[in-house]
């Protein structure tokens, strides 16, 4: 079993640190040197508006400065794993700007904002339709943010958890009737719902099975699929606790020896996906800063998953 050197972690966290964004130097010092939870939230608030919402390129390939829920989803992740309290004005301020944002008609969030085009972006973010581009913008983000949502109940007036919820059963049903309907964005979200602290085990119970069916036909287990874009075994299972990994447990273990060996002289990561030819240049920008993000994304696989060397 391959573990990523120390000398190699040295050369990972020097790239954070003189190359990475300010949000993941932070967020490396959180969970690798007991940083400050404050300092975390410091940066993640450069990131957002007046409205509440997030974005000012916080998801590298959408560098609009409008808020939308594709970007504060990202920030509400990132404030649930450094455990921000439902106190916090920063917080508050996030789910303020959910609630408003919320379409209450279909029960769901509108993944990106209309003007978005007038920003650099990635080609997937230019489509006229993004509702249609996302299949109506149910699984992804909508299923996400619920996930996130769940940890902060207090905030959410009675009854609107419930309707997303029952939204979210009847649309996986639905979606997962047919292959078509069904890909690794949206399986990566419900997963994110279901690992949930907040969701009942009766709703959790109800999802496993059909999201375990779903995972078996769309996670990538041959390496050869892992050079470019594409369903990585690790995009779905973050640690040995994930309700995945009993079912893709050796590919996962390929994969992680895959990363390891595909580290970077500098030490970083880089996307496996590319929009240079979109758009030459603006990807340099955002390629960075999502080297930036890879780079301490992995380094959490590999020390959730024992692959750091002592």
């Amino acid at each position: 079993m391959n573990k990523l050197t120390k000398e190699n972690f040295n050369k990972a966290k020097d790239y954070i640190f003189t190359e990475g964004r300010a949000l993941e130097r932070e967020m490396f010092k959180f969970h690798f040197e007991k940083g400050s939870s404050r300092s975390v939230l410091n940066e993640l608030a450069r990131y957002q508006n007046c409205d509440g919402g997030f974005g000012n390129a916080l998801e590298p390939d959408l560098r609009t400065p409008l808020s939308s829920a594709l970007a504060t989803s990202i920030a509400l992740r990132e404030m649930v794993k450094i455990g921000i309290s439902d106190q916090n004005d920063i917080l508050k301020n996030t789910v303020s700007y959910l609630l408003i944002s919320l379409d209450q008609d279909k029960w769901r969030w509108i993944i990106a904002p209309i003007g978005r085009e007038n920003s650099p972006h990635a080609p997937w973010w230019g489509a006229e339709d993004v509702v249609g581009a996302f299949r109506g913008c149910i699984a992804n983000p909508t299923a996400e943010i619920t996930g996130y949502l769940l940890n902060y109940k207090d905030l959410i007036p009675k009854g609107i958890i419930e309707s997303l919820l029952g939204r979210l059963e009847s649309y996986l049903d639905e979606a997962t009737s047919s292959t078509s309907n069904f890909e690794m964005h949206d399986l990566m979200c419900y997963l994110a719902l279901y690992h949930s602290k907040g969701l009942k085990d009766s709703t959790s119970e109800k999802f496993k099975p059909i999201l375990v069916s779903q995972a078996k036909r769309i996670v990538d287990t041959e390496k050869e699929k892992w050079i470019e874009y594409g369903a990585r075994p690790l995009w779905f299972c973050d640690s040995p606790n994930s309700m995945l990994y009993p079912h893709f447990e050796k590919s996962i273990q390929i994969n992680l020896d895959f990363e390891i060996e595909s580290q970077n002289e500098n030490g970083s990561w880089s996307p496996f996906w590319s929009w240079e030819d979109y758009n030459s240049k603006d990807w340099p920008i955002a390629q960075k800063d999502w080297s930036s993000h890879l780079t301490l994304r992995n380094l959490f696989l590999f020390k959730n998953y024992g692959r750091l060397e002592e």
